[in-house]
């Protein structure tokens, strides 16, 4: 569905109109085997995308084969995040597969114009299209061309799956129009079991998502490869580490594009799973940290592993160090009481030692009377600011929160865009909260309620009831923070 990789033939002379209903209004672009128009279904008053044959296949058997096995495939899903197939119609003249029309950019279009993106945003895109994927797979079908041009950004920012040329139906032998051994798929995305033309299973659409999700993160390519020997021969060593990446969202991505299928994520849930759990922990950290963390400070929280009966390999030595390391501090912090350290002054306030130590001749805990020891030139010990405790029930009112709103997000009660907005809203009123500045933020809290109002009229909040339980959410935010 994306020019630019490959020779794209001139336009056939096509009917003004096709099947009777579909009228061609602007040619969107074009592949090796077919072209994409901006349509209307005359008789439904619609948009549509009408992918169109080229003229010269339609005696080509195993071309028009794949061209209907593509709509079979996608017949068979229901899903958000996949272009859903409207109508097929084929004749001597032409075979036409009218889709559902997607306002939007491809996601290789958004990495030319951006290169790399915010690290939320790929992990967003890489879960939806993780979720797709489950979807598909449950499903049998295997999509075989993950990659940025398969990958559609629609205008409220949500991804979208698209063209399952060369998908292949799981136990269907019809669906295997190409012989064996051939190689398909696209060059730089190919998982190696692909480019040794074995069988390929749902894990090979895996390693697509995986390496798409390098790319959105590093700005490159895992493999920028011209050849398929020299991309075997770059698949033998990983791809470079991406810089200043959180160490737990790195191992989510060498789960993904590991070179072994066995060692590989096990399926499309799983992955999509982590890729949200790590969302949800970047949101968590942010709300127990002081002002707001970066994108990449936010999945060092391994409680997102906890429950699941698959966990990556890299996991379980990434927990023994964080323990180690906290007991290394503990035992330091610890140091300072034991017998023979020198003691703070008594004048220090809020450490274990000064309150431990009687300052004048009162019985310690032992029996023993210690002197007073009163300093020749008495200098009162400054009050200590007042400080603000954050209380655990705005963590984790907070925490449903945001996940509220990613669900609704998942489930399109709301634009992406505008559940985006909401949770930079949340950040800010986090912020204020871990400041102290109550006040503050029950104004922010205001606003947000506001904010829902002003989303629901406007239609990017599409469900009423869902905005009722937002309200309510921040309803409830607001009691656990009262002055």
């Amino acid at each position: 569905m994306e020019t630019g990789d490959f020779a794209v033939p001139a336009p056939p002379a096509l009917p003004e109109r096709l099947a009777g209903r579909y009228t061609l209004l602007e040619r969107l672009g074009g592949g090796s085997s077919a072209e994409v128009w901006l349509g209307r279904d005359e008789m439904l008053g619609r948009a549509v995308a009408a992918k169109v044959l080229h003229r010269h296949l339609l005696i080509d058997e195993p071309a028009r084969g794949r061209f209907e096995q593509e709509a079979r495939a996608v017949a068979r899903l229901s899903h958000p995040g996949i272009v859903a197939v409207y109508d097929v119609a084929a004749d001597e003249i032409g075979a036409v597969m009218i889709l559902e029309r997607v306002p939007g950019s491809s996601l290789a279009a958004l990495l030319r114009r951006h290169q790399r993106l915010p690290t939320h945003e790929a992990v967003r895109i890489a879960a939806e299209i993780a979720e797709a994927l489950a979807h598909a797979h449950e499903r049998g079908v295997i999509h075989r061309d993950i990659k940025p041009g398969n990958v559609l950004i629609d205008e409220n920012g949500r991804a979208r799956l698209a063209d399952f040329g060369i998908a292949r139906v799981l136990g269907e032998e019809a669906s295997r129009l190409t012989a064996a051994g051939t190689i398909t798929g696209t060059l730089m995305y190919l998982a190696p079991e692909q480019l040794a033309g074995h069988d390929v299973d749902p894990r090979a659409d895996l390693y697509g998502v995986g390496l798409m999700l390098y790319e959105m993160l590093a700005g490159d390519p895992a493999y920028r490869v011209t050849t398929p020997v020299a991309l075997a021969e770059a698949q033998r060593t990983p791809p470079a580490a991406v810089p200043g990446l959180d160490p737990v969202l790195s191992g989510i991505l060498r789960g993904a594009i590991e070179p072994d299928r066995e060692r590989r994520y096990p399926t499309a849930a799983a992955l999509a799973a982590d890729l949200r759990a790590w969302l949800r922990d970047a949101d968590r950290v942010s709300a127990v940290a002081a002002g707001t963390p970066t994108l990449t400070e936010g999945g060092s929280n391994l409680r997102r592993a906890v429950g699941r009966s698959w966990r990556p390999r890299w996991l379980a030595p990434l927990a023994v160090l964080v323990s180690v390391v906290a007991a290394a501090l503990l035992v330091t912090g610890l140091a300072g009481n034991v017998p023979g350290r020198t003691s703070p002054s008594p004048g220090t306030s809020g450490s274990i030692a000064g309150s431990a130590t009687p300052r004048s001749g009162h019985p310690s805990p032992s029996g023993t009377t210690r002197p007073s020891r009163t300093p020749a030139t008495p200098s009162p010990s400054p009050s200590p600011s007042p400080v603000y405790t954050v209380p655990p029930a705005f963590t984790d009112a907070m925490a449903r929160l945001r996940d509220m709103i990613r669900e609704g997000q998942s489930s399109e009660a709301i634009g992406v865009r505008a559940g985006d907005e909401l949770l930079v809203a949340t950040r800010e009123i986090v912020k204020n909260v871990n400041e102290g500045r109550v006040g503050q933020a029950h104004k922010l809290i205001a606003d947000f309620r506001k904010t829902i109002a002003d989303m629901e009229r406007e239609g990017r909040i599409r469900d009423p009831a869902f905005a009722e339980r937002l309200r309510q959410a921040a309803d409830e935010l607001k009691a656990t923070i009262k002055s």
